[in-house]
């Protein structure tokens, strides 16, 4: 029985193999901190990018053209009253 189940999984050893898609079993305690490093920072990595991407579609869904809210056709720019700001500051630097 020993034998066919040494027989059906290949043992690989920690050999690298081509197209792996993680790291080696490390064989020192400061590569096994660099995989513990790495695999915190992806941790953090995937969570910032799924919050990034939920509050986009959020948004995306929320104030799209169709269903926005907000009315533009009373908006008014004061482009006057930011000249006069905008040269103002100039004067006072």
């Amino acid at each position: 029985m020993n034998f066919l189940l040494n027989w059906l999984v290949p043992v690989y050893n920690d050999a690298p193999e081509p197209w792996k898609l993680s790291f080696q079993d490390g064989a020192s305690p400061t590569f096994e901190g660099i995989t513990e490093l790495h695999d915190t920072i992806f941790f953090y990595l995937v969570v910032i990018g799924v919050g990034v991407f939920w509050i986009m579609g959020v948004t995306m869904i929320n104030f799209s053209e169709s269903k926005s809210q907000i009315v533009y056709k009373h908006f008014n720019h004061g482009t006057l009253i930011d000249f006069k700001l905008l040269y103002l500051m100039d004067s006072i630097l």
